[in-house]
């Protein structure tokens, strides 16, 4: 996701630009990067059953004074975005698992209840947290799929003129190549799919250390626990209206099986226990983990005269229309600045690259439409995933997505003959496709974008396989955008 309560998509991004930190390396280009070799494969770790493991570990911490309250993992999806102002930059083909958590004691509570949680208000997806307490998240990963993890943001900061929404990261993701399971026993290569986990998120060394010999006592070894660490040194943890309120994001993107994606969407097979002590305990934090750092030796950049060669191509088969031709735009988000600063961070993840277009508007002509022209990362191994989504502007609504799957062999219109060409891409999108082959639709109903309303697109770019991380936004080859439109009409310019 992104963020919002912006006066507009396109100024933001470029104001976070500016501000973002990401460091960027010279390295030679390259060809692609080698193919991974198969993951060496681990026992399974002998676990009790999830809900085992919470209902025994919660009677413990009852037994031991902490006050237990439990709390639900639930997914937010493009229809929630109706009950909504806006949609935070959805990715619209990739539901977020939330924490749904009851208020803990003393605990203000600003937010009004809001989809994917009960409309009974008795839990929040945004919560403040005081510094010695945990949340521990118990159950299952997803079934397979292209890409999983798990991130905290700060959500909201009071300032001088009021709470303003920053949705900034507390770190890097726990992804699906780091998480320990008990198919990946502490972090290590095996099947990291439908396997128990624990992932803990406290601010406390302490308090951390007492939940892992609980939960081993409880059926949950310690090969299986993870700890998200809560910076407290950059955060405002506490139960006050100054204090900060926080969310965390489950993402979960392209299921091997849809059918078994939508039972784990629909129900969870985990719970979330907010874990209280009795009194206000000093704590002993954690240090600031080190983010993984990104790039390679491998750079996209050899496929750079490749690319203007179909850019050159696709102008080519529309001559006779008016073509505006722009290069998406990459903000340089990292959320601990972002704090630093009090800017917002669209709920940035560390593990992904952002490409972001201008907004434009689309007309109900055949002759107006986009065609999105870049590098296919996954093919050249750059990431483990990719897609290209079309957003309501105004609404930072993701509507529809196209996956890097179905970016494949695009280009081969263009430059049928070309060698390189399977590493490229070109993509139209129009209101009306009329069976045409690589070719999205832009609906126009509640889940669309009207005639009189500008969209932009986003391609993300998620998980270089070698790294472990996000790629490094110099090592990627950034798309373009052609619109094309009906030349020597006022009304009819393309509207970039």
């Amino acid at each position: 996701m992104l963020s919002y309560r912006l006066l507009g998509i396109t100024q933001a991004l470029l104001v976070l630009v500016v501000l973002g930190c990401t460091v960027q390396v010279h390295v030679p280009a390259r060809g692609p990067a080698e193919v991974e070799t198969a993951p060496v494969p681990h026992p399974a770790v002998p676990v009790a059953r999830w809900q085992e493991t919470a209902e025994r570990l919660a009677a413990a911490l009852t037994r031991g004074g902490y006050v237990v309250q439990a709390g639900q993992v639930r997914f937010f999806r493009v229809e929630d975005c109706l009950a909504l102002p806006q949609c935070y930059g959805n990715n619209p083909n990739s539901p977020y698992g939330v924490y749904c958590l009851p208020p803990a004691p003393g605990e203000h509570v600003e937010l009004a209840a809001k989809p994917p949680c009960p409309a009974d208000g008795s839990l929040h997806w945004a919560w403040q947290l005081r510094e010695d307490e945990a949340l521990v998240f118990v159950g299952q990963t997803p079934p397979p799929t292209r890409y999983f993890g798990f991130r905290n943001y700060v959500f909201s900061r009071k300032g001088w003129l009021g709470r303003r929404e920053l949705f900034a990261s507390l770190g890097d993701s726990l992804n699906l190549k780091v998480i320990s399971t008990t198919g990946t026993p502490n972090g290590a290569a095996g099947y990291p799919f439908d396997r128990e986990t624990v992932v803990i998120s406290t601010a406390d060394r302490r308090l951390d250390a007492l939940l892992r010999q609980w939960l081993a006592s409880s059926g949950a070894p310690e090969a299986i626990v993870n700890t998200d660490v809560i910076p407290r040194d950059l955060t405002r943890m506490g139960m006050t209206k100054e204090s900060d309120e926080f969310t965390m994001l489950m993402r979960v993107a392209q299921f091997a099986d849809a059918t078994a994606g939508e039972k784990y969407i629909r129900t969870p097979p985990a719970t979330v226990l907010r874990v209280t002590p009795p009194t206000l305990m000093p704590i002993e934090p954690f240090p600031l983990p080190p983010e993984r750092p990104r790039g390679t030796e491998t750079s996209e950049a050899w496929l750079k005269p490749a690319l203007d060669l179909l850019i050159d191509a696709v102008q080519a088969q529309y001559r006779g229309l008016e073509i505006k031709r722009r290069r998406m735009r990459t903000p340089l988000l990292s959320g601990l600045t972002c704090l630093k600063r009090r800017t917002p961070c669209f709920g940035d993840n560390s593990d992904a690259v952002y490409n972001v277009s201008l907004p434009t508007r689309l007309n109900d002509d055949p002759r107006d439409f986009l065609v999105v022209v870049g590098v296919q990362h996954e093919t050249t191994g750059k990431a483990t995933f990719t897609n290209l989504a079309v957003y309501n502007s105004p609404r930072l609504m993701g509507i529809a997505a196209i996956t890097g799957d179905e970016l494949l062999n695009s280009a081969d219109r263009y430059l049928p003959t070309h060698p390189q060409r399977r590493y490229l891409y070109a993509y139209k999108f129009a209101r009306h496709c009329q069976s045409e082959p690589y070719c999205s639709v832009v609906l126009t109903g509640l889940l669309g974008v009207p005639i009189d309303t500008k969209l932009n697109l986003i391609e993300r770019a998620y998980l270089e396989p070698v790294t472990n991380t996000g790629p490094l936004p110099s090592q990627i080859v950034t798309p373009q955008v052609l619109h094309m439109c009906p030349a020597f009409t006022f009304f009819g310019r393309c509207d970039l």
